[in-house]
Formats: C-alpha cells, sequence, structure tokens
C-alpha cells in the first residue's frame, strides 16, 4: 500500500508538472508550493509559515472581518511531496457564523475553490459523490487509557471526485474549540479511506462503551447539528475584501 501511494503522488507530481500551472495541489514538491503561494494573490503573496508542532505542514492565513480568519495549510510526505490540502474558516462565536460553508451546492465554496485553485477544482467538487459521513468522537487514540470522548463531536463528510477525494468538517465552538471551525480538505483517496475506517472503529468503541444516557444526548446532538446545518446561509461577505 506504501508503495502503491507513493507510485501515485510520482504520478501525480509528473502530471501536474506537464499539464497544469503550478498549483499546491496532491502530486506537487515544495518548491512548486512556495512559488505558488508567493504569487497567489488571493492568499495575499506570503511566504508559508512551517507549523512547529506538526512537521511537514506549512500554513498561510488571510483576515477576513468580524475577526474571521481563512487558514491554508499544506501537508507533505516524507519525500517533500503534496500530501494534501487543508482550508479552514474560523469563527468566533460573537460573528455572524456561515452554516454549512463547504457544501458542493454552496456558491461561495466554489468560489472560494475557484480563487484557489481554478475553476477544474471547483467543478470536480461541485461533481464530487458523497461516500461517507460520520463524527470525529475522541481526542487522541483509542489504544490509551480512559480516551477522552470529545463534548462537542466535529461531523465530517467525505466526497470522492474524478481528480481528488475531498473532506469537509465542522467544529462548533466550546470546550473542545475558541470559535466555530469550517475545514475542506483535498487530498487522495488512500488518505479519506483511512480517515474514515477511523471514524468507524470510534463509532463502534463508543456504542460499546456508552451509557443509553449517553448514546441519546450524542442522538440529541447530532440531530440539532443536523437541522442546523440544513439552515444554509451564504458567506456575508465578499472573500476578496477583508477588513
Amino acid at each position: 500500500m506504501k508503495r502503491l501511494q507513493e507510485l501515485l503522488l510520482c504520478s501525480f507530481a509528473l502530471l501536474n508538472l506537464f499539464c497544469i500551472p503550478a498549483q499546491a495541489l496532491p502530486g506537487q514538491n515544495q518548491q512548486t508550493v512556495r512559488q505558488w503561494l508567493t504569487k497567489h494573490t488571493f492568499l495575499l503573496e506570503q511566504s508559508p509559515y512551517p507549523d512547529p508542532e506538526r512537521p511537514g505542514v506549512w500554513g498561510v492565513g488571510r483576515p477576513l472581518s468580524a475577526g474571521r480568519m481563512i487558514i491554508f495549510e499544506t501537508w507533505f510526505n516524507a519525500q517533500g511531496l503534496v500530501m494534501g490540502e487543508n482550508i479552514y474558516l474560523h469563527v468566533p462565536p460573537q460573528a455572524p457564523d456561515s452554516l454549512n460553508l463547504f457544501d458542493r451546492e454552496n456558491p461561495t465554496t466554489l468560489r472560494l475553490l475557484s480563487l484557489m485553485y481554478g475553476e477544474e477544482i471547483a467543478t470536480d467538487f461541485q461533481k464530487s459523490r458523497l461516500i461517507y459521513s460520520g463524527s470525529k468522537l475522541y481526542d487522541g487514540k483509542l489504544s490509551g487509557p480512559n480516551p477522552k470522548r470529545l463534548k462537542f463531536p466535529t461531523r465530517k463528510d467525505f466526497f470522492l471526485g474524478k481528480r481528488y477525494a475531498y473532506m469537509s468538517s465542522y467544529t462548533p465552538s466550546g470546550p473542545d474549540s475558541p470559535s466555530n471551525i469550517w475545514l475542506l480538505s483535498i487530498t487522495l483517496r488512500q488518505v479519506v479511506e483511512s480517515s474514515i475506517s477511523q471514524l468507524k472503529q470510534e463509532k463502534k468503541f463508543a456504542e460499546q462503551n456508552q451509557s443509553a444516557e449517553q448514546a441519546a444526548q450524542a442522538k440529541t446532538y447530532l440531530e440539532k447539528q443536523n437541522q442546523a446545518l440544513l439552515q444554509r446561509r451564504q458567506f456575508p461577505i465578499q472573500l476578496e475584501n477583508p477588513d
């Protein structure tokens, strides 16, 4: 599996090299990503900064109004090739929220992807198919003693496009997060399948170790979250014009 993943990444690198302009997408190398970032007007032509707590991760932030922030991350494998991209939207509790921002039917999501990567990637996400919906229930590994269960689980939806795989998640503000956090990841199918497998393990573990009261609370929380996500709104400001 590891060898197959390396071959796929090399194939992506060759395809990107000869067929499309420089972009920070799975299969690109660090030099290409740096060049792309420093020429990208939406990301304010910034150089990426390494995350000291996560080796191999680069990040760039763009401020928006009302204390919002878009954070773009790239993570690399040991060979220095892009494994995936993260686009975070941090929304403080006092700011107007933007429910369901990273949705395939939300025009603002597609506009953001077009600004970041071009129409091809936006269309790939728009036409992708949902392959799994679940929630991140625990903070840390299940193998440790007394795994910490998140009070506000992170909702995660996984999609498969013709070119890439995608993961959209929502973490509400609370003890586990100071802000409402929206995340859209662009990655390879193998990475998404690994994440889905982990969520399924957590779900099985929770079903085996939770009380009836905990199960009822989890069901109520999920129903409320699903209802909130159905109340789709548009991002209330222009993405191109930060305050």
